[in-house]
């Protein structure tokens, strides 16, 4: 993409581009060095992470600057990602390190970032975007919360131990890794593939992070692990302890699994001298479902900072179609025949369903039974799993019991995350 220039008066003209030299990588760390550094070393950290991922790390990231009088004023990272939406890859991307200089705040640069790294998702063919930041200020366009964060305490002394035991999982782990976490990505979440993997074994994300940042896990981390039971329904186990407490930020386990790698977990603990264990993973997490069900407490609420945005919405409900196919062949609705459409914002596109088997269609066909209007932003939070359709969406549903269930079907609620180690 060629440069933009924007002019808001009375500011002086910038330009948004990508950045084109080493010289430009230097002025980016160092703003954000001065940006993040909350903490003493914090923006250091963050001046590393950039390197680990623009520097090789993820060779189809993007660095977007600001630049005026031949100075970088403001900067965005854009990083494709695959996302998974119940068993759906969804393209997309994180948006992240975006920055502006102290000086040039208030005067358009990161709307003006923003847009530009939207016009290179849409280029690029991407449906989502994920990014961490202030909601008031993204939510003006059109960024909305809707990841879970939930805590679930263990009750150690409850939990049986059959013996199992986890190991620190090294490069020789990569297989595995990759097959224990194939299934289950919750909604909304990074696929996690052997880059993945092999990015967190080498450069051990996020581990300085949570060294430093105490309100992401809720202690300042002294040890970091990643734990493997690579039997054949074991699990994986991202943790990290302070003092006496251990936390889970990560848990992939195979089907019915979750208490035997929960008294994993406990024993491994045990033997590190742990004697509280907070799980900080999805409600749904077998892990968490197991510690819960033993008088665990748990508290969730929706992360205000964690935020997504559906970029092309008749493109992201097309690439759905096999979810909302297997959601309502496994429903009462399975024999349903008949078109809904969909109005978002200024598009629209037509459901057409035939005993259990969903297709998009162009609206233009105008024979639908039903037409409903929804926000953008309500439909992100629909397709996440945060909120029923029918309470978003501006069309009034009234008592159609035959509608409710079938949107009820189509759009399920769900425990959308976003793990720890995919945020950068």
């Amino acid at each position: 993409m060629t440069g933009t220039t924007v002019r808001d008066m009375p500011a002086p003209d910038f330009t948004i581009r990508e950045t084109d030299s080493e010289a430009e990588r230097v002025e980016i760390k160092l703003l954000l060095g001065s940006a993040f550094d909350v903490r003493p070393s914090v923006g250091k950290v963050f001046g590393q992470l950039y390197d680990d991922v623009s520097g090789g790390w993820e060779p189809t990231s993007t660095s977007i600057v600001a630049v005026a009088n031949d100075q970088v004023i403001g900067h965005t990272l854009f990083v494709p990602r695959a996302f998974g939406f119940d068993g759906v890859e969804i393209p997309g991307a994180i948006v992240a390190m975006v920055v502006v200089a102290p000086n040039w705040r208030g005067s358009g640069v990161g709307s003006a970032l923003m847009t530009y790294t939207e016009v290179l998702a849409k280029r690029q063919g991407l449906f989502y975007l994920h990014l961490a930041g202030n909601r008031g200020f993204y939510g003006r366009m059109g960024f909305v919360d809707g990841y879970q964060n939930c805590r679930t305490s263990v009750i150690m002394e409850s939990v049986r131990l059959d013996g199992s035991e986890l190991h620190l999982a090294g490069p020789g782990d990569l297989d595995a890794l990759v097959a224990l976490s194939s299934v289950g990505a919750p909604p909304g979440s990074v696929l996690p593939g052997a880059d993945r993997w092999r990015w967190v074994i080498d450069t051990g994300h996020p581990r300085a992070l949570v060294s430093r940042i105490e309100y992401l896990i809720g202690i300042l981390s002294e040890d970091d692990f990643l734990l493997l039971d690579d039997t054949q329904t074991g699990g994986v186990i991202r943790a990290a302890g302070a003092g006496e407490k251990l936390v889970v930020y990560e848990a992939w386990s195979g089907s019915g699994s979750g208490g035997r790698l929960l008294g994993s977990v406990v024993q491994f603990a045990r033997g590190r001298g742990y004697r509280q264990i907070s799980l900080h993973l999805p409600q749904s997490n077998e892990i968490s479902l197991a510690a819960a069900e033993l008088g665990g407490v748990r508290e969730c609420c929706v992360d205000p900072q964690l935020l997504g945005k559906v970029l092309d919405p008749c493109g992201m409900l097309e690439r759905m179609c096999p979810a909302f196919s297997r959601r309502l062949t496994n429903s009462e609705m399975s024999m349903w025949t008949g078109q809904i459409e969909f109005r978002i914002d200024d598009t629209a596109v037509a459901a057409a369903i035939s005993r259990g088997r969903v297709t998009m269609r162009p609206a233009e066909e105008r024979n639908a039974q039903w037409v409903i209007s929804i926000p953008g932003i309500a439909l992100t939070r629909a397709l996440l799993g945060t909120d029923r359709f029918v309470d978003r969406a501006e069309t009034q549903i009234g008592d159609d019991s035959e509608l409710r269930l079938l949107l009820d079907t189509l759009f399920p609620l769900k425990t959308p995350h976003f793990w720890l180690a995919d945020s950068i």
